[in-house]
């Protein structure tokens, strides 16, 4: 009888001994795609800050692998494509930021405005472009460059 206890108490260690296994390999299969995201966006925020375009898409690719349906990421991923010169990859993000929102965020509308502006077509935003640099003076500076740069390229190609 004793044996037969002994053999009882063991098995129901070896249970749960597995049992908490299992629940730390899955919450470890849960979390770290979470914090290697957070890694990268992060990380995708610095390069932008930084104006290392590149870096910032191949961090914001990592992230929207495990969060394509985040606006943030899309954001952004359109901001490192605009500013790496991919107008097509901006564009496609920005689309996907439009579906996901419904109705255009302030932040998306901004961005649209940016594109359009490092395409050339300023006659279309240069009016909104002025206006959000006089309301929002200190973040400002992603528009301030936007319409500087389209600017220069505009007088740049007129002397030509």
């Amino acid at each position: 009888m004793r044996i037969l206890a002994g053999l009882t108490r063991l098995l129901r260690r070896r249970w749960r001994l597995l049992s908490v296994l299992a629940l730390l390999g899955a919450t470890a299969a849960v979390a770290v795609p979470q914090l290697w995201a957070w890694y990268h966006f992060s990380a995708s925020q610095s390069a932008l800050e930084s104006y290392r375009a590149d870096d910032a898409r191949a961090d914001l690719d990592v992230c929207l692998a495990v969060w394509p349906n985040s606006v943030e990421c899309r954001l952004m991923a359109s901001r490192a494509a605009r500013l790496s010169g991919d107008f097509a990859g901006a564009e496609q993000q920005l689309r996907e930021c439009q579906y996901l929102q419904k109705t255009p965020s302030d932040e998306t509308v901004l961005e649209w405005a940016l594109f359009h502006a490092a395409e050339g077509d300023l006659d279309d935003v240069e009016g909104f472009l002025q206006d959000y640099i006089r309301r929002n003076r200190g973040r400002a500076g992603p528009a301030r460059e936007a319409l500087a740069k389209a600017i220069c390229e505009c007088i740049a190609s007129s002397t030509d």
